[in-house]
């Protein structure tokens, strides 16, 4: 997904670092980090910690969702952001 807030420093009326806070909220519902989620696929690996933040996901989250979720999201962004394969290749070893 594509947004025109991409280089933007907020979403959908939160700064991208409080959107990274929630995701990583253990307070947090499932639901609300999901949709944390889903702002970071929307603002893209490029954005500041968002890439770093989804692979915390993919590699400590105990919700299996969210860290399918997570996979998913990296494997959308492909070849954009280093470490993506790496990340993905380790999380499958580890499981």
């Amino acid at each position: 997904m594509q947004s025109q807030e991409k280089d933007s420093d907020e979403f959908a009326g939160k700064k991208i670092s409080e959107w990274i806070k929630l995701l990583e909220s253990q307070e947090a519902t499932v639901k609300q980090r999901q949709a944390a989620l889903i702002v970071m696929d929307v603002v893209g690996p490029k954005a500041k910690g968002v890439s770093e933040a989804v692979i915390r996901v993919l590699k400590r989250d105990k919700e299996p969702a969210l860290r399918r979720i997570a996979a998913q999201t990296l494997g959308e962004w492909g070849g954009e952001i280093s470490g993506i394969a790496d990340a993905l290749a380790e999380t499958v070893q580890n499981r």
